[in-house]
């Protein structure tokens, strides 16, 4: 992972209670070897969960579509509304 996704937390400063905001960092500004690397890493699973359960206002309406349906499968209808972020 790019210290460019992590921007607003140094990179070498990341640990275990960081790992919420990684998931969704990497999931919204990694290109797709980020996200493979973190898949290998933390396991579909478990991203799986915190996406669904601990979700976090960064992504982009097209990101949050992708990700939810063609990155980790879900097949649950999720509230938008707490992922998306609007310019306006």
């Amino acid at each position: 992972m790019k210290q460019g996704v992590v921007w607003s937390k140094s990179k070498g400063k990341l640990g275990k209670n960081d790992e919420v905001y990684k998931i969704n960092q990497v999931l919204m500004y990694g290109d797709l070897d980020d996200v493979k690397e973190l898949i290998k890493k933390t396991g579909v699973e478990e991203i799986r969960n915190i996406f669904m359960n601990k979700p976090t206002k960064i992504y982009t309406k097209e990101a949050f579509n992708f990700i939810k349906n063609y990155v980790l499968r879900i097949e649950e209808n999720l509230d938008s509304g707490k992922y998306v972020k609007t310019l306006y």
